[in-house]
């Protein structure tokens, strides 16, 4: 007599599942969990589960607060907190320790502090400057430790160079895209520190390129309802035309690019933009206009280093 063995479906677990188990927690309470502590209130669990594959992808914990997430431009962004950057940066078997170098005025000011980031398959070590009248907030930390937040800054810009780690914002720059970590709420942040109006924020939701204080968003959006508007840049390698029009306001970016003084900042910024922002905004013509105008810029500032 033969028998039959039933043959039973096993559904593979989800993402949300597997982390969940991992410290003994149901699906549901897990969401949940995640929702109160390291997100803005109204996110779906399609943001969690967004944000849990960002995560898992850099090996840190959603649960503690070496990271946090919010929604954007129909995705989700992920934001990493100074413990989040030792965290990625201890955790890397080439990881070989960092040092920083602060500079400061005649008066005993901090001006800037250099990062360097020493890997044990490199020859030479990742020196990334950050300034402080570049980055400077007008927040309660950056009030109160001032040079505590540019070390802060230039470590994690050093990690993110040295490592190339491309899918991550610090909270400077998750604040700067409406999130603020501290209050786990979407807000807009005027130069001034001051909560910007519902208009802005929507505004900015939009096209986080889009600096608050220069102009009106009234300006911005006449601006970008204009179809097609060509503009020529100078770059090194002679004039590139460029095409602005309503959903790529890319005279944004290049007064952005042109705004810099020195080549560190620029260079971090545009590492950032071209891995994480600029492919859902502009296309592949597009971008190789913006890296080329941005490498001339870098060039320049080079040599105005050298010089100096």
């Amino acid at each position: 007599m033969s028998e039959e063995t039933a043959l039973v479906e096993v559904k593979p677990k989800s993402l949300t599942e597997i982390m969940a188990a991992e410290v003994n927690l149901d699906r549901e309470v897990y969401v949940k969990t995640i929702k109160k502590t390291v997100m803005p209130n109204g996110v779906t669990d399609e943001d969690v589960a967004a944000f849990l594959v960002l995560a898992r992808d850099l090996g840190l914990n959603p649960l503690s607060d070496e990271t946090h997430a919010f929604p954007s431009k129909g995705g989700v962004k992920l934001m990493v907190g100074v413990d989040g950057w030792v965290s990625l940066a201890q955790r890397n078997k080439n990881f070989d320790g960092w040092e920083h170098e602060d500079k400061f005025d005649e008066k005993g000011n901090l001006v800037s502090v250099t990062a360097v980031i020493r890997r044990r398959d490199h020859s030479a070590p990742t020196k990334i400057t950050e300034y402080m009248d570049e980055c400077k907030r007008n927040t309660d930390p950056w009030k109160q430790f001032p040079k505590r937040m540019l070390r802060h800054k230039a470590f994690s810009q050093g990690v993110r160079m040295a490592f190339g780690i491309s899918n991550a914002l610090d909270q400077d720059e998750a604040r700067d895209m409406g999130y603020d970590s501290e209050n786990r709420e979407m807000v807009v942040i005027n130069p001034e520190g001051e909560q910007a109006d519902p208009l802005q924020l929507a505004a900015a939701q939009v096209n986080d390129q889009v600096e608050i204080g220069e102009t009106s968003f009234e300006e911005e959006m006449e601006k970008a309802k204009v179809e097609k508007v060509s503009k020529v840049v100078e770059t090194k390698k002679g004039p590139v035309a460029v095409e602005v029009d309503a959903e790529t306001p890319m005279d944004l970016v290049i007064k952005k690019i042109n705004s810099y003084k020195t080549p560190g900042p620029l260079q971090s910024y545009l590492a950032l933009k071209k891995e994480l922002e600029w492919p859902k905004q502009f296309s592949s013509d597009q971008i190789a206009d913006l890296e080329e105008l941005a490498n001339g810029k870098l060039d320049e500032l080079r040599t105005e280093e050298v010089a100096k």
